[in-house]
């Protein structure tokens, strides 16, 4: 799913609901904009998974969050609901995970926004696999953690300060290739190669990529 290109080099919040079928495979980016720029979010054969900005200058010259989740945190048809935070004026990263925070840590080179669109399902390491419910996005707003817990049990309802892209399959559209942003900003995804699936016992609908 491709979206417009939205600034996102200052506070920022990402979280997406999901379930990945084939771990072990390759690098896989579930949700993107630009390694070197706003962010991207990447997980790695062992479960674990990395987050990166950059000065958008050089693709050598970037923030480099490896494993901010560790090892093993994620596993093939499990669903997650992992959230992503940096705190600009702290230059620090957040990583929790159904609403638990389990990994902080600090950087020293700033983001910078890109042009790029933000993509979700596919980026510079390769295609997720998998399933992805819910995907938001908040610009220049870091959710607390109560937010955070708010939001990760709440995915229907989320917080609406800062949020800039809700995207839900069940407001996608196979037939027309459209996902509807329901934030109210109108940043509608694009859908590529996208199935609208219900699973049995899944805990919400889920876009196959």
């Amino acid at each position: 799913i491709s979206v417009p290109t939205i600034k996102l080099d200052r506070d920022l919040t990402i979280m997406f609901l999901f379930a990945p079928t084939n771990i072990a495979k390759s690098r896989q980016n579930p949700v993107h904009k630009k390694y070197w720029a706003d962010f991207a979010i990447t997980l790695e054969p062992n479960g674990a998974m990395s987050a990166y900005h950059g000065d958008n200058v050089s693709g050598a010259r970037y923030a480099d969050m490896r494993q901010l989740w560790f090892a093993g945190t994620f596993k093939n048809n499990v669903w997650s609901f992992p959230a992503y935070v940096r705190r600009a004026g702290l230059r620090r990263v957040e990583a929790y995970l159904n609403g638990s925070l389990v990994n902080q840590t600090t950087y020293t080179i700033d983001s910078v926004a890109s042009t790029d669109p933000i993509t979700i399902g596919t980026g510079y390491a390769g295609y997720f696999q998998g399933y992805i419910s819910t995907v938001l996005i908040y610009k220049d707003y870091a959710l607390t953690q109560p937010q955070i817990v708010h939001n990760t049990i709440n995915p229907n309802n989320p917080v609406r300060d800062g949020l800039v892209l809700w995207l839900d399959a069940r407001a996608c559209d196979a037939s027309k290739g459209i996902c509807y942003d329901l934030s109210g900003n109108g940043n509608h995804g694009t859908m590529y190669n996208v199935s609208i699936v219900t699973l049995p016992n899944q805990i919400a609908p889920g876009m196959v990529i």
